[in-house]
């Protein structure tokens, strides 16, 4: 008696299991793919990153194998500055956050300066002047006030203070002069940096002032 032959058909994984063999494009999922991390910051301050991989002051982009928990950690300027919020993957206001990698993700980070609290008697209003600016920060010329957005003062009653407090936002590049309100009565040292759209100048001493106490 014959018995009829009954081939099982080749598969490609059958095949694969009795040779070596190269899979086609697609059949084989690489392990630690890296995926992005994209960082944008608003404010000054830096965030960088366990495992090492960020390390940015504006906006960057890192690399991560996939499914890895990269943990960010937020660092203020100054010690005037706090962290605002966090956005995109991350939330909330801590110092940390933690992302898990298993897509491209994105983050933002706002810094925010805490407000300033006078010691003393408040005192009259001060204004406070400047020149406007000829060259940025690396020396480089500025070419008039193309790009220049406005000026921020700053203000302190150390006369070397290396980390002074921000006393005014001036949002008008054509603008050389604040009043300040608020300040304690005494002496005050006063510095200007101008922004422009892509970076804030060094700090410029300005002169001293004294602040008086405000008539009644």
């Amino acid at each position: 008696m014959t018995f009829p032959l009954r081939l099982t058909p080749l598969t490609l994984a059958s095949i694969c299991l009795v040779t070596t063999c190269v899979l086609p494009a697609g059949t084989v999922h690489a392990q630690n793919t890296a995926v992005s991390l994209s960082i944008s910051l608003t404010g000054t301050g830096r965030i960088s990153s366990e495992p090492a991989g960020i390390r940015c002051d504006n906006t960057c982009v890192g690399n991560f194998n996939a499914g890895t928990n990269v943990t960010l950690t937020a660092t203020p300027a100054n010690k005037y500055m706090t962290l605002g919020s966090w956005g995109g993957a991350c939330s909330g206001s801590g110092p940390t956050c933690v992302v898990t990698m298993n897509a491209a993700k994105s983050v933002t980070a706002s810094f925010k300066y805490l407000n300033v609290q006078p010691i003393g008697q408040i005192g009259a209003p001060v204004t406070v002047k400047w020149k406007a600016p000829s060259t940025r920060a690396d020396g480089s010329l500025l070419g008039g006030l193309a790009g220049l957005t406005g000026y921020k003062v700053y203000g302190s009653k150390t006369q070397y203070d290396l980390t002074p407090a921000l006393l005014a936002t001036v949002q008008n590049p054509l603008a050389l002069s604040a009043s300040i309100n608020g300040l304690a009565t005494g002496t005050w040292y006063f510095w200007a940096s101008a922004t422009t759209t892509d970076a804030e100048s060094e700090l410029q001493y300005l002169n001293q002032a004294v602040v008086r106490a405000a008539t009644p």
